[in-house]
């Protein structure tokens, strides 16, 4: 295709010929041809015909108008394009052309105004043309800026030819009866070159089934082999440690926490290391479930690390712990960037020599400077903020393998999280610890604005702390902070005039950021504006009342995570949403947090409404393995591959059987080296 052109389609992930068979259509477009010469004023209809002469003519009153003769074995008409000069560059005389639009009277005749136009050779215009009155269904690819669809679809078309005689059936043939699934290569005919829409949805459906298939399969081989490997930390709880960790807990534990625990104790003692992912919802507790297997860890004589994603965080883990181990033998220490000099020589010191049982920090852990004595439990606090290198650079400071901790109080839905993190285990912290305070989620009106910002002064002015949150605009930097500044500059000349406002936005360095937090935890000052989310695990019992601006930018999900900033104490709290717009189907949406605090049921629902990459949030979690699959629209195939590929490891780890060789040779081709398949078995 030529090294320019090359470079296009890898803008649109095609590097190969088999990626073509993978750009699928982002929509199909229904035509009913009709020819040229009997078409009649008033319908709307579309034409297969060539150029034979294309012009630019200028307006009497400004602007201009391109018009093209366009003629087919039936006759000839004018298609006109008022004041777009640019069609001129896209259509040349000589050339075929689908034009899809309204029939219109003019001083001159009939003429087409077109919504929709395309190139195609002559031949398969001749061929549409001769299937007159018949609907024909034709996909729409996606496209750079230097392709054409003509392009696009004429490689897709040369790929089809060459490839799919080649396209070896991997998927065993019970399996795609079972759910009335039609073979790899007519999947593809059907996707590409479909005779109607339910033909181009069930090549789509058999696709993303592969995908979501295979990459099942991937987690849960992945998951085997970890199972194989020797835990040389066994590590066994005795009733003396179990008095000694319940004394350091100053409450009683609530059943799910005792519950996790025990499938932890479960895992540190097994004969494979612990991969266990804790999803806890805000405010359940799972910092205490992380400290007690610490604790279990420092009382076998090992190391534990805690991984957090901010600095803010990692101090914050930091203070609780050493206030729990107050008194205790166990030694904490921090590292993070912000830690230097002697005291960071002295943690360096610590860890390297085993003296400190747990090692607090950010990335710095990671640094090759940093090393363990006898590391054997890694717990990362949000998990998602972290890739497979950082948790392998972990391992990699244990000399092998280690027990892994990962938390997250991101609620993800059940089936979406069984195969995401499918080669982990999960537990669930779903209980509340008794005595926290109630959060009212409330929808503000438009207009009643001031009454809230006078409800959130009293609440400072007894010495509670409010939250004003600004969402982040993703374009520039510079508006988060411009709208930060301008909102603090109005609330602190306004409302709160006598009372301090701080202010935190993308451009404060962490020094300063955390020196702002810290006088509001201690409440010199009550009120903070921020443009940064604050931080999930961030702790300030004190917190009451949260207004977030804009809501309607944020997820669900997100909101929920926020709202579990406030309510830590024993105060009752609020969460004020200020939509920016008048939009009544954001307003329904943000309507469900004001309905249910189970952080589940609006997990399910922001997926329901905004789709994988927006649940996650795009850049931070994308899922590039699913090129056809939609986790949205797929979410109940999303069961059905997930339960096959378990009955499928289960039978048979290493796929060796000789039903399975394809999956086999197929999961090899997708994942490659990260697959270990040739481990298992």
């Amino acid at each position: 295709i030529g090294s320019r052109r090359e470079r296009l389609f890898s803008r649109l992930g095609v590097q190969t010929a088999g990626d073509l068979l993978l750009l699928m259509p982002r929509e199909y477009r229904r035509y009913v041809f009709v020819p040229i010469g009997t078409l009649r004023a008033g319908e709307t209809a579309a034409v297969s015909g060539m150029v034979k002469k294309i012009s630019l003519h200028p307006m009497k009153r400004g602007g201009s108008f391109i018009s093209a003769h366009v003629a087919d074995a039936s006759g000839s008409i004018s298609v006109l394009w008022f004041n777009q000069p640019y069609v001129l560059d896209r259509i040349a005389e000589g050339g075929w052309f689908i034009i899809e639009g309204r029939v219109r009277e003019g001083r001159n005749g009939k003429y087409l105004e077109p919504v929709a136009y395309e190139e195609v050779d002559e031949e398969e215009g001749g061929f549409l043309l001769g299937r007159a009155g018949a609907g024909i269904i034709r996909p729409v690819y996606p496209l750079v800026e230097g392709l054409s669809q003509k392009m696009v679809a004429r490689s897709v078309s040369l790929a089809m030819e060459r490839l799919l005689p080649k396209l070896d059936e991997h998927m065993p043939p019970e399996i795609l009866k079972a759910r009335a699934l039609p073979d790899i290569r007519s999947a593809f005919a059907l996707v590409h070159a479909p005779e109607n829409a339910d033909d181009a949805e069930l090549g789509r459906k058999r696709l993303a089934f592969d995908e979501l298939m295979l990459f099942s399969l991937a987690v849960l081989a992945r998951k085997k082999k970890r199972q194989k490997v020797e835990n040389r930390f066994r590590i066994m709880e005795t009733a003396l440690v179990r008095e000694r960790i319940m004394k350091r807990i100053p409450f009683a534990l609530t059943a799910a926490q005792e519950r996790v625990i025990g499938e932890i104790k479960r895992d540190l003692a097994a004969p494979h290391y612990m991969n266990r992912l804790l999803q806890g919802d805000v405010g359940t507790g799972k910092t205490v479930v992380a400290f007690y297997a610490m604790l279990l860890t420092v009382a076998a004589g090992r190391q534990a690390a805690v991984l957090a994603p901010t600095e803010i965080l990692a101090q914050q883990h930091y203070a609780v712990l050493s206030e729990l181990l107050k008194g205790s033998k166990v030694r904490v220490e921090c590292l993070t960037s912000a830690v230097r000099g002697e005291r960071r020589r002295s943690a360096l010191e610590a860890a390297a020599s085993g003296e400190a049982g747990i090692v607090v920090g950010t990335h710095a852990i990671l640094e090759k400077k940093v090393v363990f004595k006898s590391l054997a439990l890694a717990v990362m606090d949000e998990q998602h903020r972290f890739g497979v290198m950082q948790r392998r650079r972990l391992r990699e400071k244990s000399g092998g393998d280690i027990h892994t901790l990962l938390m997250t109080a991101t609620p993800i839905p059940r089936t979406l999280a069984l195969t995401l993190y499918g080669d982990l285990d999960l537990s669930l912290l779903d209980e509340y610890p008794p005595g926290r305070a109630q959060t009212d989620t409330r929808l503000v009106p438009a207009g009643r604005e001031n009454e809230m910002w006078m409800f959130a002064r009293k609440r400072a002015e007894k010495g509670e702390r409010v939250y004003v949150v600004v969402p982040l605009i993703e374009e520039s930097e510079k508006l988060d902070v411009a709208a930060a500044v301008t909102l603090h500059r109005e609330l602190s000349s306004g409302v709160f005039a006598d009372l301090p406002v701080g202010l935190v936005h993308g451009r404060v360095n962490s020094a300063e950021k955390e020196k702002t937090m810290a006088r509001f935890r201690s409440g010199a000052v009550p009120i903070i504006v921020s443009t940064v989310v604050i931080e999930v695990g961030l702790d300030v019992p004190e917190a009451t009342v949260m207004v977030v601006m804009n809501a309607e930018r944020y997820g669900l999900s997100q909101l929920h995570q926020l709202r579990g900033r406030i309510g830590r104490g024993r105060k009752r709290s609020f969460l004020f949403l200020v939509p920016g717009a008048e939009d009544d189907t954001a307003r329904q949406r943000l309507r469900v947090l004001t309905e249910t605090r189970d952080g589940f049921k609006v997990a399910e629902e922001d997926f329901r409404l905004r789709g994988m990459g927006e649940f996650f949030g795009a850049k931070q979690h994308g899922r590039s393995e699913f090129v056809v699959a939609d986790l949205t629209r797929d979410y109940d195939m999303l069961a059905e591959a997930r339960e096959t590929a378990e009955r499928i490891i289960e039978n048979d780890p290493g796929l060796k059987k000789s039903e399975h060789q394809g999956l086999r040779h197929r999961l090899l081709e997708v994942f490659g080296a990260r697959l270990p398949l040739v481990d298992v078995g």
